[in-house]
């Protein structure tokens, strides 16, 4: 800290997308929550510092009593001896006396049953979410106007729901899948508008997706929605935002024909440990605004320490238990890591082409428009500039401008097809493009004839008016690349002695 007060760094810190799993799904639930609505995270650490014990989980049902399994006492004393004996290796765990009794009270409480309570741990996560605080709506926030902040939590269906899946032969198979996340996002728009799945109306929301996430298989029962209901309602907390809370989030589930209801959930490290791949994936699509230096932070609860250790054949209970649990869950995630290297080495060959062809075609623009480029720009004047560069672009590149529209009408027809088989829950993909295509022959979309001939009188061609239409990606691209192309105009046109250069004041009185 003491470097950074030296550097006189001015830097803001904005924390968008947070994902987590067991634990770390309590503590994304908890982070998010306390970053929308600027809230304390104190009842989070009182949860984890007073309540996360043997003693608060157990379930009163299956708790020992004092005489309860009393053939455990030699096999307690035993492990009581050995602890003392590597007491200095052990650390606290060999030395304080109450671990030796919270084991005692463990073992010899129920077994072949969860011996942790379902309801106690729901409890505890909505009286945590509840004791953070409101969220009346206000201007208190961490996050910027327009800043929207995603969280996703995994947990794992125990009973799974059938997923279909398009094949050749048979044309359509049915696989179930197990694995589940919980999303919630907050955005307050530029007008003040709040959007939020994390206010005062999901707070069991938030909760039920604490309990879920960290349900340890066999320490806890698995969690179900009825459960939260009978907390909150004992808790006499309204689950306004329920429905919506079923809608977002188990629309799979009730499109596979399964009930929400009937649904119970493990551990989401079980199947999704190390979530890191939602945390890119909802990255991609939050182009920013301005220059950011974006950092994804994984936190590794448990890092391993290299150490030299004899590598002898694994035993009988050993190789169950890493088989079963510590190999899956401490699965790495180089895979993950080793595709945002390859995509971070794209876009730097992107950005590279981009640089060396622009030299070019500010050569060709110039040479095309004229003088016209002096006149101060308008809408009506860009859309014209727009449409002269393309009809000069479709001319020049000739026949390979065909292949080029045929391969964009068709991507966007694809992009319709999964927006049709969304709106409609169709599970068979086949039938929405199927659907698409027939439409797209029927109107005249499809075929394209010659492209490059019919761009220089795009009035009256079909398949030019729908790209217009519907081809939302192009126009995400173009707002990209203007944004990104400004932002290196500041770089650009400000001296180095502050003052700026008359260009970007001209664009200044422009704006």
């Amino acid at each position: 800290m003491s470097v950074w007060h030296q550097l006189d760094v001015d830097l803001r810190v904005v924390v968008d997308v947070l994902a987590g799993a067991s634990a770390g799904g309590i503590n994304a639930v908890m982070l998010a929550r306390a970053l929308a609505y600027d809230l304390s995270l104190d009842p989070h650490r009182d949860l984890w510092l007073n309540l996360a014990d043997v003693t608060e989980l157990l379930d009163p049902m299956g708790r020992a009593g004092l005489w309860s399994k009393p053939y455990m006492r030699p096999f307690l004393w035993t492990l009581g001896q050995w602890r003392k004996k590597r007491a200095e290796e052990l650390g606290a765990l060999g030395q304080d006396p109450e671990v030796t009794e919270k084991i005692s009270l463990f073992t010899r409480s129920r077994w072949f049953e969860p011996p942790f309570s379902g309801v106690r741990m729901s409890q505890m996560m909505l009286d945590a979410v509840v004791a953070m605080g409101g969220s009346d709506g206000g201007p208190q926030s961490l996050l910027p106007r327009g800043q929207a902040l995603d969280l996703f939590v995994t947990t794992t269906d125990f009973w799974g729901h059938r997923e279909a899946i398009t094949l050749h032969d048979p044309p359509l198979i049915e696989e179930r899948e197990h694995r589940h996340t919980l999303r919630f996002s907050y955005v307050r728009q530029a007008d003040g508008t709040v959007i939020s799945d994390m206010g005062m109306d999901d707070r069991a929301s938030l909760a039920f997706a604490a309990r879920a996430t960290s349900c340890f298989p066999g320490a806890f029962p698995p969690a179900r929605l009825a459960e939260m209901d009978a907390v909150a309602k004992d808790r006499k907390i309204s689950w306004i935002g329920r429905a919506a809370f079923l809608e977002q989030n188990f629309s799979d589930l009730i499109d596979a024909g399964e009930d929400p209801e009937d649904a119970a959930f493990i551990d989401g490290s079980v199947l999704m440990n190390k979530p890191i791949s939602l945390a890119i994936e909802a990255v991609q699509s939050r182009a920013a605004h301005r220059e950011v230096d974006r950092r994804l932070v994984y936190i590794e609860p448990n890092p391993e320490v290299r150490r030299s250790f004899a590598r002898e054949i694994p035993g009988f209970f050993k190789t169950i238990k890493a088989a079963m649990s510590d190999i899956p869950r401490n699965q790495p995630i180089r895979d993950d890591l080793e595709w945002l290297a390859e995509f971070n080495r794209h876009v730097r060959l992107q950005r590279q082409v981009v640089e060396a062809v622009r030299p070019n075609v500010m050569r060709m623009i110039t040479a095309l428009m004229g003088e016209r480029l002096d006149a101060a720009p308008d809408a009506g004047r860009l859309i014209t500039w727009r449409g002269t560069a393309n009809e000069s672009a479709a001319r020049d590149a000739s026949y390979a401008y065909d292949g080029y529209a045929r391969v964009k009408v068709l991507s966007v027809l694809s992009d319709v097809a999964e927006k049709v088989q969304y709106c409609a829950r169709l599970r068979d993909r086949m039938l929405s493009e199927a659907m698409i295509d027939e439409w797209a022959w029927r109107t005249g979309v499809r075929p394209v004839g010659n492209a490059s001939q019919q761009s220089q009188n795009s009035d009256g061609v079909i398949w030019i008016r729908f790209l217009r239409r519907f081809d939302v990606r192009y126009r995400i691209r173009r707002m990209r690349f203007m944004i990104r192309r400004v932002n290196e105009l500041y770089r650009e046109l400000l001296r180095d002695d502050g003052a700026c250069d008359p260009r970007l004041a001209r664009a200044w009185s422009i704006a």
